[in-house]
């Protein structure tokens, strides 16, 4: 069914990036670095703190919740489609809210569907992972996972 597949083509995304990355924390640099290689063209718009998301327009970013004067606590994935939409993806399945994106955004807000458990930290892999699953399966596709 469309959900096995999605989850199997995030999975996919999900191993080749863990192999390029490893399994656990990464900072902004080495993220950025690995998904401007995702083919994403001028859609990147980078890896940001939480309050550096406005006037970012359009296209694929990563951001952390934290302010940039902070350490860092968890990375999301931010997708705004050519239709309009902001979409956010929280791999512990959480409502996400960043006041800085047109509307606030939304996200998936079934904790029952998180990918990621709470001793893992490959959250900012696992947000590659789906924003590469927008890229190649559509956003329709990667909302199921």
């Amino acid at each position: 069914d469309a959900e096995t597949a999605a989850h199997a083509a995030y999975a996919k995304h999900l191993h080749r990036i863990v192999a390029r990355m490893g399994s656990g924390p990464v900072d902004e640099v080495v993220l950025d670095r690995v998904a401007r290689a995702q083919g994403f063209g001028p859609l990147w718009n980078g890896v940001r703190a939480a309050d550096e998301v406005a006037g970012r327009g359009g296209g694929y970013m990563i951001v952390n919740l934290d302010p940039r004067a902070k350490p860092g606590s968890h990375w999301i994935a931010c997708y705004t489609a050519p239709q309009g939409g902001d979409h956010v993806y929280d791999s512990f399945g959480r409502a996400v809210q960043i006041p800085h994106l047109v509307g606030g955004a939304l996200t998936h807000a079934d904790t029952s569907d998180a990918e990621q458990h709470a001793r893992e930290r490959n959250c900012g892999q696992r947000s590659l992972a789906w924003l590469c699953t927008v890229h190649t399966h559509g956003l329709q596709c990667a909302m199921l996972v």
